[in-house]
C-alpha cells in the first residue's frame, strides 16, 4: 500500500518476541520497502502513569481490533465517515463506534470532546510531515466550519 506502514510496539524483551528473518524476506520479495527497529521511551511522553494506562490501552484496543476483524468480512472496509445519503442524514462510520463507546462510559458531551479535541490537537504533525504543511492548514479550515455550522443550529 503506497504511503502505508506496519507498527508493531513491544514492551518487554524485543529479541525474544520478533524474529528478524520474516521481515526481511518481506522486503526480498518485494513486499515491503524496508523495516526498522525504533526504540521511543514511552516515560518521556506520558511519565509513568501515563506509560501504565498507555500499556493497558493498547492492550485494549488491539482486542478490540480483534473484534472487527471478526465483525467485519475482508472486503468491508468502513471509511471514517459514511454517509448513506440516501437512507438519512446523518453520517455513520468509525467515528460512531467511538462515540457509542463513549456513551456507554458515560462521559459528558464535554468529555468526548475534550477526546476528540485531544486527537485532533495530537494529528496535525503527523499530516504535515507526510503531507505537507497546506494539508494541515485545510483540516484547520474544515474546524473552523464547524463553528459556522454551530452558529446556523443556535441562530447566532
Amino acid at each position: 500500500m503506497d504511503g502505508g506502514e506496519v507498527r508493531m510496539h513491544v514492551r518487554g524483551d524485543f529479541d525474544a518476541a520478533v524474529e528478524r528473518e520474516p521481515w526481511a524476506a518481506l522486503v526480498e520479495d518485494g513486499l515491503a520497502d524496508g523495516w526498522e527497529r525504533r526504540e521511543e521511551a514511552d516515560s518521556e511522553r506520558w511519565g509513568p502513569q501515563g506509560v501504565a494506562l498507555s500499556r493497558r490501552l493498547t492492550s485494549l484496543s488491539s482486542r478490540m481490533a480483534r473484534k472487527v476483524f471478526e465483525q467485519f468480512d475482508p472486503g468491508e472496509r468502513r471509511a471514517p465517515v459514511d454517509t448513506y445519503s440516501d437512507e438519512g442524514p446523518l453520517p455513520v462510520g468509525w467515528w460512531t463506534l467511538w462515540h457509542f463507546l463513549a456513551n456507554q462510559q458515560a462521559l459528558s458531551a464535554d468529555g468526548e470532546i475534550d477526546a476528540c479535541m485531544e486527537c485532533v490537537r495530537n494529528r496535525p504533525w503527523t499530516l504535515a510531515a507526510r503531507d505537507g504543511r497546506r494539508r494541515t492548514d485545510e483540516r484547520i479550515d474544515d474546524l473552523e466550519a464547524v463553528r459556522e455550522e454551530a452558529a446556523r443550529i443556535t441562530g447566532d
